[in-house]
């Protein structure tokens, strides 16, 4: 996400984490984790062309923009953790039901 944010493109392994940061083909290139030669075709890929590199790097800084604002991840995250605390009685009040 930090090279996204900065237009850069992004060659990563295709692993958790890195699926859900890296559209493939549009932000940057997922290679096999362990694929060698696919890394290596990739970064050929973004050395040789410019064009290609500058596109996957403005999408990247456009989908980080969009999807990854922190007051957004922020305020999902509050609202996950009060809908489960909403799931869970307090142990005090377990005891003073007793």
């Amino acid at each position: 996400l930090e090279a996204a944010a900065m237009e850069l493109p992004t060659i990563a392994t295709r692993v958790t984490g890195c699926v859900d940061a890296v559209a493939d083909g549009k932000t940057g290139t997922l290679v096999p984790l362990g694929g060698i030669d696919q890394l290596v075709s990739a970064v050929r890929k973004y050395v040789n062309e410019p064009a290609l590199r500058r596109q996957h790097g403005e999408a990247g800084r456009a989908r980080v923009i969009q999807g990854f604002r922190s007051t957004a991840i922020w305020s999902s995250l509050a609202d996950y953790y009060a809908q489960s605390l909403q799931q869970y009685e307090s142990p005090s009040s377990q005891l003073k039901a007793a």
